[in-house]
């Protein structure tokens, strides 16, 4: 692993599927996508994860789709650790309804002893600051013509908040900029 140090802000938009709602719930799925501060994507990365070797509850299950197989010979989030902390690394995390992927992203830190994120913003929460409502991800995209490719899979939810937060960085970036220092 290399050490990154950027001079310009970059930010890491980050999506997960879980097992469930529930505070012990595991990710089986993690994406994770750099934008710049010029509103590029520049990488991403997108993996299963064996979470709890299951794909959830049900009503879990019925959202995201995903299937045992799928997350059978998957590698755990210490496996991933590494490529996870290099995206991370001198980024500003980033999701839509942050508070649910941060307390996922902590959990697993918790369960291998790693540091836990601090904060994560939010495109929910910037999408109400800026004046646009209280917008889910499908809707937020159907209102600003932004692809979703697979609702409720990690890579695609990932690419379509990323594609969101450019949206208002381009729409409005005195306001979407002041936001995201908060969170610096």
């Amino acid at each position: 692993m290399f050490s990154r140090r950027k001079s310009a802000i970059e930010y890491v938009v980050i999506d997960t599927e879980t097992t469930g709602f529930h505070a012990e719930s595991r990710i089986i799925e993690l994406a994770m996508v750099v934008v710049t501060s010029e509103g590029k994507i520049t990488e991403n990365f997108s993996t299963f994860l064996r979470g709890d070797g299951t794909v959830g509850h049900p009503m879990a299950a019925r959202v995201h789709g995903i299937k045992t197989h799928q997350v059978a010979s998957a590698p755990t989030f210490k496996e991933i650790f590494p490529t996870y902390s290099e995206f991370i690394e001198d980024r500003i995390p980033v999701a839509h309804n942050a508070s649910f992927d941060r307390a996922r992203i902590n959990y697993e830190l918790k369960l291998i002893r790693k540091k836990q994120l601090e904060t994560m913003a939010c495109t929910l929460s910037l999408g109400i600051e800026l004046g646009y409502g209280k917008l889910k991800l499908s809707e937020a995209a159907r209102q600003f013509g932004i692809e979703t490719g697979q609702a409720h899979r990690a890579l695609g939810d990932a690419k379509a908040t990323a594609d969101l937060l450019i949206y208002y960085m381009k729409k409005n970036p005195s306001a979407t900029f002041t936001h995201l220092t908060k969170f610096q």
